[in-house]
């Protein structure tokens, strides 16, 4: 891919807002009743969200007005090919060729890609490339990772999977055993992650058919589907080089294919200097970002991870929490961690950053959540076994989270200039100039105190985004985040 042309498709998702969903979790396309999440957590125990609760592309499909009102311009979907029956989350799948059943149909895929299409909103499909899922049974009973001998192959779990019959061949598989140090090594490479069966992602000749062979399902996904991007799941796991040379191959089948603009991102979950040797990427999942956010969270210094930076080469994307909770023992979903204000605060100043922006869905409705597991803060926001959901967009939360996004995204649209200061008692002051007559300022309260006189640091001007009835409070609660137009 050229540089151009990499420049075009960054310049072109620049600033976008993401809504990450789960399929099985957010809703099943049934009637329902909307009411508030009781104490803030959606429905499902942990013995509920341990397996398949209902949620299909249809009901995606009703709800993409409620997510376009909130100001997200694109959704990404977890992985919707056909998965083991065990398996909820999409990463374990046995027909590569197949929507799973369970979500709905090819023609209700389309159907939802089109109407997503027609409000203007893109679509991300979740790509797996690493690993099938649990399709077969090693014979030996313990099987830790060991890089010396493979493991030896037993059976397949059923006659005709997985798919396509590619796939069949026992040879493509690594058979090292379960990764146990997931930093190191070859280990993290070749490894299966849990019981999920690794795939040879090597420079040989296996290496490169089993490449070709998932060029052929995601090209025949990307012209079937009409999707608009890819998200490529655990790249740590996968050798620089041989995602390389895939991201390089999708990018040829896209433009072939007319599909302008076609994204590719990854998830490498590590720092840039592991991202950067994924140099054929659009974009990455900037975990720096997300774990400095979370160090910050715990140093009560928040504001000094929004330093608006740029990257040379790839576009990140940005994001508070998501489905797998990486760093955080117990599972919290960042409501937990921080009060409503903290989080339009932080919003607001991601959604200044250059990058996508990715919104964890159910953040609106202020979910909290808190759990030992990942299935744990996947939660319904739909009631599998009665009449409600979770979808107001009178509550004030959904509200605030809609207008922060429609500023930081104008501001950002608009902006010419950025000032930074922290003029006194912790107090950061940021004007951002949008044109001649027209500027904006906004102050970050980043102390656990409240802070006094900070309206002497303001010009005299309109407030249009406060959480106050007025400007003559004389004092801001710990991360209040406010607007004036000057």
């Amino acid at each position: 891919m050229s540089s151009a042309n990499r420049t075009t498709t960054i310049n072109s998702w620049n600033g976008e807002w993401v809504y990450a969903l789960v399929i099985d979790r957010f809703h099943d396309g049934k009637e329902r009743l909307s009411s508030d999440a009781r104490d803030r957590v959606g429905f499902g125990n942990s013995s509920d969200l341990r397996k398949t609760c209902g949620g299909t592309l249809n009901g995606i499909r009703q709800k993409l007005p409620y997510i376009k009102n909130l100001g997200c311009t694109s959704i990404l979907l977890t992985p919707f090919l056909e998965n083991n029956s065990e398996h909820y989350h999409g990463y374990a799948i046995q027909d590569f060729l197949k929507v799973d059943a369970r979500f709905g149909t090819l023609e209700e895929l389309k159907a939802l890609v089109n109407e997503a299409h027609v409000l203007g909103m893109r679509v991300i499909m979740d790509v797996v490339l690493n690993h099938t899922g649990d399709n077969w049974s090693y014979k030996e009973k313990r099987t830790p990772y060991r890089k010396r001998k493979p493991y030896t192959f037993s059976h397949w779990h059923k006659e005709d999977k997985p798919q396509p019959l590619a796939l069949r061949n026992e040879a493509w598989y690594s058979k090292r055993g379960h990764i146990v140090h997931w930093d190191k090594y070859p280990e993290s490479w070749d490894g299966d992650i849990f019981e999920l069966k690794d795939l040879i992602w090597d420079d040989t000749t296996i290496g490169w058919e089993v490449l070709e062979c998932m060029v052929s399902i995601y090209t025949y996904w990307i012209k079937e589907a009409n999707v608009d991007g890819f998200r490529l799941d655990a790249l740590k796991h996968i050798r620089p080089v041989m995602d390389n040379a895939f991201c390089q191959r999708i990018k040829a089948e896209a433009s072939r294919l007319g599909k302008e603009n076609f994204i590719i991102i990854g998830e490498v979950v590590g720092g840039l200097e592991l991202i950067e040797q994924y140099h054929q990427l659009d974009g990455f999942f900037n975990f720096p970002f997300y774990f400095d956010f979370l160090h910050g969270i715990r140093k009560k210094s928040i504001y000094e991870v929004f330093q608006k930076q740029s990257h040379k080469q790839l576009l990140p994307v940005n994001y508070l929490d998501n489905h797998d909770q990486i760093g955080l023992e117990p599972k919290k979903r960042i409501s937990d961690l921080l009060t409503d204000e903290q989080l339009l605060g932080s919003l607001f100043l991601m959604g200044l950053q250059d990058g996508i922006n990715c919104l964890y869905y159910g953040t609106e409705q202020g979910l909290r959540t808190i759990g030992e597991y990942d299935h744990d803060v996947r939660e319904c926001l739909f009631d599998p076994y009665g009449q409600h959901e979770l979808f107001q967009e009178e509550m004030p939360l959904y509200n605030r989270i809609k207008d922060t996004i429609q500023l930081a995204s104008r501001i950002k649209k608009e902006m010419h200039e950025v000032t930074l200061s922290h003029p006194a008692e912790g107090v950061a002051v940021s004007a951002f100039s949008v044109g001649i007559n027209e500027g904006y300022i906004v102050v970050y309260n980043n102390t656990s105190k409240d802070v006094t006189n900070v309206f002497s640091y303001l010009p005299k001007g309109d407030c249009i985004y406060t959480n106050y009835e007025n400007r003559n409070t004389s004092s801001l609660r710990p991360f209040e985040l406010l607007a004036y137009r000057r």
